[in-house]
């Protein structure tokens, strides 16, 4: 990806004026577009979409218009008073034409209108249990009381018409039965004087209906704006009465005015913080401007693409611009402060480039997983989260677009006017990580402690579901809302809603009243306390006439003559007339008239029923209020079992819903985040320690995060609930650019860490600053947002400088110089390990306790026992070891037939294991440390183990005489010390004068390539292939000579099986994992190369064993490595131009003290004398008159009889050839291979003809060690 970027840096660094004006123009655009967006202010985006609870709520709320009313109550002034301020605020709401209905008073020509109706159509509303009502009315005494009642009236009555005919139509009171129907739909109230009213008169209500178009937007808060004056208006002419109101369009103002406050305030505190800041840390002030260059076109794209589908977008996504700031400046920080940080300037673009393209790669790599991460918002149900999520992928898309291929290009090749930076941060840094390094365990002991105690709290973790924390509304208002609700509004925040759906009113009132009639039985078996529905005084048509029948069925003949009777005795006892009751007869009479639908729209009755009905695009709605008794539960569930398709909310079982859906919705960002993480990361680094590594630091944040969310009290709610985005969008980049940095670091040793530090910080603090300007925004929801973002990201850096150091020390071990663990090499390793420690474990607290029992008085036997269970253990160790290469040669009982002292070189703590394989009772000498250790030292000393502290010089020759007496082998390891080369180190006499003293033969035992199972200070088991060789038996009549010409034999012997152990494709296996970390692309290269390329498995059988090796563009050194493996006697130099390259080469070297790697072009560089030289696909790269330039210091470089191996692309005009040639064109195309005069096409006889002019002998000419077209001709030159 660095050598795209390089390419991409020249060839539009020409082009930097066309490139900025093609930007311009993109930007005007999007701004043009972005023009025309308007803000939804409505919290309710956020809710998901798809859910039955939601569902419904939207279709209650909207449909019966309950998220537009205005809520009034008046009060604290005494009724007069009361009366007095609500008549005028009334009469001011009315004036205004804010308003197309404000329910308030029922005037007396309303409810008489309202008493007549009742009275004319009792029959079609006489319901199902209203006999039992109506009989005990016909008792004498109840009659005479009723009439009793009339008469009073009518004589205190100023106007006693009205009245009279009530009396002469209704002499029962059967109105009283029926206007109790209607009493339920004050729910807690009264009507006095047509007014509602609390119990006892003490408040007013007042309900009023926005007109069209002022429910929201501008015309909202024009009306709220009115409604405030009127009220204060009201109030100063009434002094004691105070007046409260609420409603959704007060609150969607509000939460406007919050929001737009909030949007401005929070943008202008972070820009002014990045300013701020970056101007501290930058040594050019001009880099703090270019770090928002990113940004605002990041802004602007996004919002022109959402004005391409949308003319609105939600305040909220807006309000989360402020915060996109500290996002998407990511992008551009690490590139500008690496380039503040650059010193080679004046040396022009390119030497900038190559600076700049080390960091490209992490660059798009944390923004492909922050994009990544906020696209998983777009598989949410909630459509204000959809709209998050691709608002913010689309501008920090945006945003690092600009920041890889604009910004570098407005970078101007001039010095910083300051030296210094006002605030060091690289500085700061690196002695950070110095500290870090010296002391691993202070700090993993802090990440294990402060894990357990986040741990401790998540079980105080809660989810909060309750929407009306997510309203931003000033105190005065959540004061009112508080009081109206507890006051009047049961609805929402007690009760449930239940309405019934139908495509036209009798469909509806259908489907009510089989609701009505399951309310009733729940109510009769006490799941229902009470309820309230239009059903009684609404019923559907077909209810009507079985009411009206049930009607006529009371009123029998002899029914009807029997009230007559009683009603004659009854008036004429109170002074009414025989014909006053005329009319009520002559209804009883009269076929039963229904309910026309249109009724139900009209007067005190429409007023009662308005509530209750919604006709809106061709459907009917009608709500019922039930107060549950057993649950809301059970209730729903006995509702959807009558009535599946009927609509249900309580305020209680949709706040906990929302929390399901928090945690629901929690559970899905933070595993399809971790899907899109997962596969970038491995993607990019294409290791999947590095990914694992990743994961677990952002697992390691999240439990610190909500941890300390438990401790704090802080709940998640639907808003905050995306943290976990801001995990695996934001974090991610934390941890991503520190564990780059120190693979930048590993790979080139010249990088400076500080600098990817300080980088860091400038990222972090302008990110955390975005949203920590949040923190003073007003509005519930951005606060939520902002706190849970600030939380996470503050534990999310200090997890990134914390824990991935400590991985990556492990992972790059002692700088890669004996090679790298990975996953399964450690895990093979340590679990290899933990089994020998299990096993001495056991044979100390079990297995010798045993013997000492068994063989009390036994050494001999004891001595024994544990021989032969260490070398039982480590037989077991090797049969357990899932791969590998392990040889043993003449190790058979022959060779042990006779005591004798083992000499064996040592490269690995693996000898010992491969010694005690042997069919052979060993002791051996050991040194104070492991004669002491707890486990190991009883297990030795009882084994016949001897110590050697320095000092015990002739105890030491006693027992090992003693050793050898009893028939046991006694293995030294005269270098004293593992090599670090592999090579064998000078041999100490001790071992030799043990042997002769003893009169003792000595065994040479060859250790080859052991240091590939297990290295000197290693911990891991890779793919090895290692030989363990036994050879002919020495004595040891002089110890000084003996010494030197075993060293000698055993060199002769290790070179000899060296062959051995490098052969098979284990050991390609183990050159291919000296490239790990290098980066996925040179692990994939190198990997293929290995298993394409047949000169690799060839060039061992063509190049001498011993000399030097001179190879001319080296690349990766693939080659080199495979050369230097294969014997200890070859030295190797490689030169090549590539600078990437050649670090990879250094890097990767098997045998650095026998290799160099030189950066330099081969056609100037000078040549050191060598025995054999390589140009392997390397002359292509030059005109003709080069390569014989080329040729010719190779042939003066070589030591006479030397060889050349030059492999090159011979066309022939064949399909092979031209995919040989494209294969190369490619390569260059891309960078791979660096090249001035492209790929020159060269043919067999050219070569050879070059070849012969120069002065080289050409004995061959091999055409199966290439792909496809490539021969390899093998040169001499003559002695």
């Amino acid at each position: 990806m660095h050598k795209i970027f390089q390419w991409a840096f020249g060839a539009l660094r020409p082009r930097r004026g066309l490139l900025a004006g093609s930007v311009l123009v993109a930007s005007l655009l999007c701004l043009g577009l972005a023009s025309r967006l308007s803000l939804r202010e409505n919290v309710f985006d956020m809710l998901p979409a798809g859910d039955k609870t939601i569902d419904d709520f939207h279709a209650i709320v909207s449909r019966f218009g309950l998220q537009n009313r205005l809520f009034f109550d008046v009060g604290e002034g005494g009724w007069t008073e009361n009366c007095a301020a609500a008549d005028e605020l009334y009469g001011k709401l009315s004036a205004s034409g804010c308003f197309k209905n404000i329910r308030y008073r029922v005037q007396q020509e309303e409810g008489l209108a309202a008493l007549e109706l009742i009275q004319g159509h009792m029959p079609a509303l006489f319901g199902a249990g209203e006999e039992k009502r109506l009989l005990p009315l016909l008792e004498e005494d109840k009659l005479r009381g009723q009439l009793a009642g009339y008469k009073k009236m009518l004589m205190e009555a100023p106007a006693a018409g009205p009245l009279a005919g009530m009396a002469r139509g209704d002499p029962l009171g059967l109105q009283a039965v029926f206007l109790s129907k209607m009493a339920g739909f004050y729910d807690g109230a009264e009507l006095r004087d047509g007014r509602i009213c609390s119990p006892g008169g003490e408040h007013l209500l007042m309900a009023a209906l926005p007109a069209d178009g002022y429910a929201q937007g501008a015309r909202a808060a024009e009306m709220i704006a009115f409604v405030d004056k009127a009220r204060a208006a009201a109030a100063a002419a009434h002094p004691g009465v105070r007046i409260r109101y609420t409603g959704a369009p007060r609150i969607t103002v509000e939460n406007q005015d919050m929001m737009r406050h909030d949007i401005t305030l929070t943008m202008a505190a972070s820009t002014l913080l990045i300013l701020v800041f970056t101007f501290l840390v930058y040594r050019r002030f001009s880099l703090a401007l270019a770090g928002l260059l990113p940004v605002a076109f990041g802004g602007i794209l996004a919002a022109g693409v959402f004005a391409l589908f949308s003319d609105k977008i939600s305040a909220i996504v807006a309000g989360f611009g402020g915060a996109l700031i500290g996002i998407a400046v990511d992008c551009s920080v690490h590139i500008l402060y690496r380039y503040d940080n650059f010193d080679r300037l004046e040396e022009g673009p390119e030497p900038l480039g190559r600076h700049l393209s080390v960091i490209i790669e992490a660059v798009v790599m944390a923004s492909a997983t922050t994009i990544a991460a906020f696209l998983c918002l777009l598989l949410s149900s909630s459509p204000g989260q959809r709209q998050l999520g691709a608002f913010a992928a689309l501008g920090i898309t945006g945003a690092a677009l600009f920041s890889v291929i604009v910004l570098p290009q407005l970078l101007p090749l001039r010095r910083p006017a300051r030296q210094k930076a006002i605030l060091p941060l690289a500085s700061l840094w690196r002695g950070f990580f110095e500290w870090h390094a010296r002391h691993t365990g202070l700090c993993l002991g802090f990440v294990l402690v402060f894990s357990l105690f986040c741990a401790f709290g998540l079980p105080r973790l809660t989810f909060d579901g309750d929407l009306r924390r997510m309203n931003g509304m000033r105190p005065a208002t959540a004061g009112d809302e508080q009081a109206v609700s507890d006051r009047w509004g049961g609805k929402f925040l007690k009760n449930t809603l239940i309405a019934v759906r139908g495509a036209s009113m009798e469909e509806a009132r259908l489907k009510n009243d089989r609701l009505y009639a399951l309310l009733r039985e729940l109510e009769r078996s006490g799941s229902v306390k009470r309820f309230t529905s239009i059903s009684p005084i609404a019923p559907a048509l077909g209810t009507q006439l079985e009411n009206a029948a049930r009607w006529r069925a009371v009123w029998t003949p002899a029914r009807v003559r029997l009230l007559k009777s009683r009603l004659g005795k009854a008036g004429a006892g109170e002074g009414f007339s025989t014909t006053a009751f005329e009319p009520f007869y002559r209804k009883l009479e009269r076929k039963a008239a229904t309910l026309p639908p249109e009724e139900l729209k009209k007067g005190a009755l429409g007023a009662v029923t308005e509530g209750f009905i919604s006709e809106k695009e061709g459907e009917v709605f009608i709500l019922t209020e039930v107060q549950a008794a057993a649950g809301h539960a059970q209730l729903s569930g006995q509702v959807l079992a009558a009535l599946p398709d009927a609509y249900l909310y309580e305020g209680n079982a949709f706040a906990r819903r929302i929390s399901e859906l928090v945690k629901e919705g929690l559970k899905l960002f933070i595993w399809c985040a971790l899907a899109g993480s997962l596969v970038i990361l491995l993607l990019v680094y294409g290791r999947l320690e590095m990914t694992l590594l990743v994961i677990a630091v952002l697992a390691l944040d999240a439990l610190w995060s909500l941890g300390l969310m438990g401790w704090f009290g802080l709940r998640v709610d639907l808003m905050n609930n995306i943290f976990s985005l801001f995990i695996f969008g934001m974090c991610i980049d934390y941890v991503i650019f520190v564990v780059s940095a120190f693979l930048d670091r590993y790979k080139d040793s010249s990088e400076d860490i500080g600098v990817a530090g300080g980088a860091l910080t400038i990222s972090a603090v302008t990110a955390i600053g975005g949203f920590a300007a949040l923190l003073a925004a007003q509005h519930p929801a951005l606060r939520s947002l902002g706190l849970a973002a600030c939380l996470v990201m503050v534990n999310g850096l200090l997890a990134a400088v914390i824990v991935p150091p400590i991985a990556m020390r492990f992972l790059l071990w002692g700088n890669g110089r004996q090679g790298t663990p990975t996953l399964v090499s450690a895990a093979v390793g340590l679990g290899l390990i933990g089994i020998f420690a299990l096993a001495l474990v056991y044979c100390r607290l079990f297995f010798m306790p045993w013997l000492q029992l068994r063989h009390a008085g036994e050494p001999a036997l004891r001595r024994k026992a544990l021989q032969s269970f260490l070398r039982t253990c480590c037989r077991l160790l090797f049969s357990l070891c899932p791969y590998g290469k392990r040889i043993f040669l003449n190790a058979g009982p022959e060779s042990f037939a006779k005591p004798a002292v083992l000499i064996c070189n040592h490269q690995s703590v693996i000898d010992i294991i491969c010694a005690l394989n042997l069919p052979a009772d060993l002791r051996m000498v050991v040194k104070p440390w492991v004669w002491n250790s707890f486990f190991m030292g009883p297990v030795i000393r009882e084994a016949g183990y001897i110590l050697s502290d320095g000092e015990n010089t002739a105890e030491v020759f006693e027992k090992a005489a003693q050793c050898l007496r009893e028939g046991d082998f006694l293995m030294f390891f005269p270098e004293g010390t593992r090599s670090d080369t592999g090579q064998i180190s000078r041999f100490k006499k001790g071992a030799f004068e043990i042997a002769a003293r003893a009169g003792a033969e000595l065994l040479p035992v060859v250790m080859c390539e052991t240091r590939s199972c297990i290295p000197k200070t290693g911990f891991w088991l890779p793919d090895h292939g290692l030989v363990v060789s036994v050879m002919p038996r020495l004595s040891a009549a002089d110890p000084g000579e003996t010494a030197r010409a075993a060293r000698k034999l055993m060199e002769e012997e290790y070179e000899r099986v060296l062959a051995i152990a490098c052969d098979g494709p284990g050991f390609f296996s183990r050159m291919r994992q000296r490239y790990n970390y290098l980066g996925p692309y040179i692990e994939q290269y190198t990997a293929w190369k290995l298993r394409l390329d047949p000169l690799f498995g060839k060039i061992a059988g063509l190049v001498p064993r011993e000399g030097v090796v001179l190879d001319l563009g080296q690349g990766y050194g693939l080659m080199s490595n495979i050369l230097a493996a294969q014997s200890t006697r070859r030295s190797i130099i490689g030169i090549d131009f590539d600078a990437d390259k050649v670090a990879a080469a250094r890097k990767s070297a098997v045998a650095p003290e026998r290799m160099t790697s030189e950066l330099g072009d081969i056609l100037d560089s000078a040549f050191p004398p060598a025995d054999t030289a390589l140009l392997i696909d390397v002359l292509h790269y030059w005109p003709e008159a080069e390569q014989e330039k080329i040729l010719l210091k190779t042939f003066a470089c070589l030591k006479p009889g030397g060889r050349l191996i030059l492999r090159e692309n011979c066309a022939d005009g064949s399909v092979k050839g031209g995919a040989v040639r494209l294969a190369e064109l490619f390569a260059v195309f891309i960078g791979h291979n660096k090249s001035r005069h492209g790929v020159v096409p060269g043919n067999r006889e050219n070569y050879l003809r070059l070849l012969r002019k120069i002065g080289f002998n050409c004995s061959e000419a091999v055409n199966d060690l290439g792909w496809r077209s490539n021969l390899v001709f093998i040169c001499e030159k003559p002695a």
